[in-house]
């Protein structure tokens, strides 16, 4: 009866009901029913004296004159009405009393003294009513001072019988007792039914909360009253509707990552395994719930405190051999109880794994075989050297032998051979410059020097090239120093190659340098531009212009010559002394080469080809 009563609302709204009903109804009988008895009681004690009053007024002439026989007609007819149980009449003159009885209500009965409240005696309850009897006062006259007393002639008692008024009392009290008990069962009945009534609808939502609780988003609460029950059932779902357009049901999630081709788990905060899809069992070889609730150390030793993505760790199958897997692990964490466990996102990186170790062996390889191939340019260039030295130098004596000796016809021949040894030498020295800057044994020396002088001696080296092509060769300098602390000879070496390479591919033009410093020392950088008329780049030409063995097209070599090294070589050696090589160019418009190095070579920094920007580094506090 306590649970029900804790449980059920009708239960519990019912009862507070029924008692404030109850409480209600038993209050207003007893107010009732006392203020009846009250009136009851004064009516009652009302008509006694009006009798006793009537009585006393017949009594008086018998009691002034004495009359006995008078008082007992008197009080014989009093007794003959059924109401009088007894009338007692005493004379103050005698002092004898004249009591007559009721039938059937004994003479000692008549209580000795008068009493103020209801008697009962002989099975009769009685009101007594003493009534003391004076004569009528007369008028006095006018010279009299005062008026005349009043003398007292006796004393009445009377006593009238109450049980046919009690009775009648009696009956009107059950009466009004049954006919509220009717009327607190009528209420308490019409109550439970519109409790009913009312927590029906409640009872249907209470229901309907329940489906919605299981994962039950598109049943709908049917609507049954217009009052406030019906405005919340509406209200919620109208929620419910906005609940389902932002949230999918458990069995949604369920089927998204069961059919998630990732290996997909949910682990809680104790490292116990709550989730895992199929493609985790598949991938482990474990069947339906062999990993409900098991350790997570089971299947992967890493803990539950990884997070992040691209972490790679091992996952241990059923049959005890590991796989390798590709990590992201996010920690679950609610806003009321914080951290609730992990969710783990993995991929089985065992291709990708052979797929690496295949590459790298392929990367040795060919690793292997360009250092071969470095090493066979080197050899190769070093053994072609010798004999080329000894062409350009038997060449250059039989010319002056020829010049001694006077003979004539042969030395254009020996020019010649010179002129053709000396391409191929520079060829060869170009193909080993670039096969040992490519095996990484080219070493930079810094020093300081006066660039200018540098350039001097490149625009003196190229000028008959310059005078052959018919080109005009000017120097802008807008530099506030001349010193700088790089590699003399690979700086020389670059700059020739950009402005022999500005005259090889201009003819009847001009080739302008223009030098500049750019930033505030120490952390200031030299930037040489050379400036040509010449034939220009297109766009897709300028993307191979760098490359070695690699020029502008088929076209270009046939005319121009060369190995397609020279820039290729020169950009290596900027980027080694800190700096690096750009172009800007367009077809049939000229092109400008931008070369740009560090005033202050700094011996720290890293011998790797990168585009570098003024100011882009700081400088090392050990060198620099």
């Amino acid at each position: 009866m306590k649970r029900l009563f804790q449980e059920s609302l009708l239960a519990q709204v019912l009862a507070v009901s029924v008692t404030l009903t109850t409480v209600t109804v038993a209050g207003l009988t007893v107010v009732f029913l006392v203020g009846y008895s009250q009136e009851f009681d004064r009516q009652l004690r009302s008509r006694a004296e009006n009798m006793a009053g009537f009585l006393a007024d017949q009594c008086q002439f018998a009691m002034l004159v004495g009359d006995r026989q008078e008082l007992e007609r008197i009080a014989a007819s009093t007794v003959a009405d059924n109401r009088a149980l007894f009338v007692e009449m005493t004379d103050e003159q005698s002092g004898a009393p004249v009591l007559l009885t009721a039938a059937g209500f004994p003479r000692s009965a008549v209580p000795h003294r008068p009493q103020t409240g209801p008697g009962w005696a002989a099975g009769h309850s009685f009101i007594e009513i003493t009534k003391v009897v004076a004569p009528v006062a007369t008028a006095h006259l006018a010279w009299e001072d005062r008026p005349p007393a009043q003398v007292r002639l006796g004393v009445l008692r009377l006593g009238l019988s109450t049980d046919r008024q009690r009775a009648a009392n009696v009956r009107i009290i059950w009466t009004t007792a049954v006919v509220a008990l009717a009327g607190l069962i009528a209420v308490v009945l019409v109550l439970s039914a519109q409790l009913r009534m009312l927590l029906r609808p409640l009872r249907a939502l209470t229901d309907f909360t329940r489906k919605v609780a299981a994962g039950d988003l598109r049943t709908r609460a049917a609507i049954q009253r217009p009052d406030e029950v019906g405005r919340l059932t509406q209200s919620f779902n109208q929620m419910l509707e906005a609940l389902s357009a932002t949230t999918v049901s458990r069995d949604y999630v369920d089927a998204i990552i069961d059919s998630t081709a990732e290996s997909v788990m949910v682990i809680d905060r104790k490292g116990r395994i709550r989730t895992v899809n199929q493609a985790t069992l598949d991938l482990l070889g474990y069947e339906g719930l062999e990993l409900a609730k098991a350790p997570l150390e089971k299947i992967c030793a890493a803990g539950t405190e990884l997070s992040g993505s691209g972490i790679e760790v091992a996952y241990l199958r059923a049959n005890g051999s590991a796989i390798p897997m590709l990590l992201s692990a996010a920690p679950m964490r609610a806003q009321d109880s914080g951290f609730q466990g992990a969710v783990w996102v993995a991929q089985d990186m065992t291709v990708q794994k052979e797929v690496e170790r295949r590459l790298r062996q392929a990367k040795e390889a060919a690793e292997a075989a360009t250092a071969a191939k470095g090493e066979f340019l080197a050899n190769m260039t070093h053994e072609l050297r010798t004999p080329l030295n000894a062409i350009l130098g038997y060449s250059q004596l039989l010319q002056e032998v020829c010049q001694e000796r006077s003979i004539e016809g042969v030395a254009p021949d020996l020019a010649k051979i010179e002129r053709a040894g000396s391409i191929l030498l520079h060829t060869v020295n170009q193909v080993l410059d670039y096969s040992k800057a490519e095996a990484g044994k080219v070493e930079i020396h810094p020093e300081r020097f006066d660039f200018r002088s540098v350039i001097q001696d490149v625009l003196a080296a190229v000028g008959p090239q310059a005078a052959r092509n018919r080109n005009q060769v000017s120097v802008s300098d807008r530099a506030a120093a001349g010193e700088i602390y790089t590699d003399l000879t690979r700086f020389r070496q670059s700059l020739m190659n950009l402005v022999a390479n500005a005259c090889k591919f201009t003819e009847n033009g001009e080739i302008a340098v223009d030098v500049a410093r750019e930033g505030h020392a120490p952390a200031d950088w030299i930037v040489l531009r050379v400036k040509d008329t010449g034939i220009g780049l297109s766009r897709e030409q300028q993307g191979k212009l760098f490359q070695a063995f690699a020029q502008a097209d088929a076209s270009t070599t046939r005319k121009y010559g060369g190995s397609g090294l020279g820039l290729a070589i020169s950009r290596h050696m900027c980027r080694m002394m800190g700096g690096d090589i750009s172009v800007e160019s367009e077809s049939g418009k000229g092109s400008i080469f931008t070369m740009r190095i560090p005033a202050h070579f700094k011996t720290c920094a890293p011998v790797v080809p990168k585009v570098l920007k003024p100011g882009s580094e700081e400088l090392c506090p050990n060198c620099c």
